[in-house]
């Protein structure tokens, strides 16, 4: 039963012949379907790589946190060691939560480190690192003197992807839209020329011309068309040996 099911469907929708008309238009959805995937896919990471990174203007501030730090690190207390106090007294004032540590990652003022700023440590990222896609706060690593190295950790009210999103959303409407233009006007232009051979067909046999010939005009390149267009033929052959009998 399912299988007189199945065949039933194949030879009424044509799903078993590739000049037809199902296999067609199920063949142009799917080439775009694929083909707007794959370019939103692309223009999602283009748009990754351009719009989340840091701003350059947080990049600056970094820099200059940094040259600032340095200059903390050549000052030097009584004993002639790090002045560990004066250094702790900057960072806290600094409207980012940053920190200033040694190789070993260990501060080297006399602030203690959050232990959540300090699990995230494992997952330090330079400078010119591309964020990801949701809002976080990064902790970014920008080298000092020779052993050192500060740690800032970028605010989420800075970061890129605020706008990722809108901007996305934007891409993949401008993307949809032209690819859906194109399709369908290569599917109307494929399916009108056969439309308008059999449209002037059928004008001429409706003004009396029975000896038209519309199917090798139609071609085989969609089954029902071609059909259509025999059909028409044969009507019209039809027609005219019956009106010369009828002369006859």
């Amino acid at each position: 039963m399912n299988l007189a099911c199945v065949k039933a469907a194949r030879q009424l929708f044509f799903l078993g012949d590739r000049q037809g008309l199902a296999f067609r238009l199920f063949s142009y959805f799917a080439i775009t379907l694929v083909l707007i995937l794959s370019l939103q896919s692309i223009a999602e990471m283009a748009l990754v790589r351009v719009l989340l990174q840091l701003p350059a203007t947080v990049k600056t501030e970094m820099l200059d946190l940094a040259e600032q730090a340095n200059r903390l690190l050549d000052s030097k207390d009584s004993e002639g060691n790090v002045d560990r106090p004066k250094l702790a007294e900057w960072e806290m004032t600094q409207s980012s939560y940053l920190f200033v540590l040694n190789d070993n990652l260990e501060e080297v003022s006399t602030r203690v480190m959050h232990p959540h700023f300090k699990f995230k440590l494992r997952y330090i990222r330079p400078l010119n690192t591309i964020l990801e896609n949701k809002v976080n706060k990064p902790v970014i690593a920008l080298p000092l003197r020779p052993g050192y190295q500060l740690i800032v950790q970028f605010s989420d009210k800075q970061h890129p992807a605020h706008n990722f999103p809108y901007y996305f959303a934007a891409i993949q409407f401008v993307i949809t839209s032209i690819l859906l233009a194109i399709f369908s006007l290569l599917l109307a232009r494929h399916l009108q020329q056969p439309l308008h051979r059999l449209q002037a067909a059928s004008r001429g046999l409706a003004e009396g011309n029975f000896s038209i010939r519309v199917s090798h005009k139609v071609g085989n390149s969609v089954t029902e068309f071609n059909q259509l267009a025999q059909d028409l033929d044969y009507m019209a052959e039809r027609i005219h040996d019956l009106i010369a009998k009828q002369k006859n």
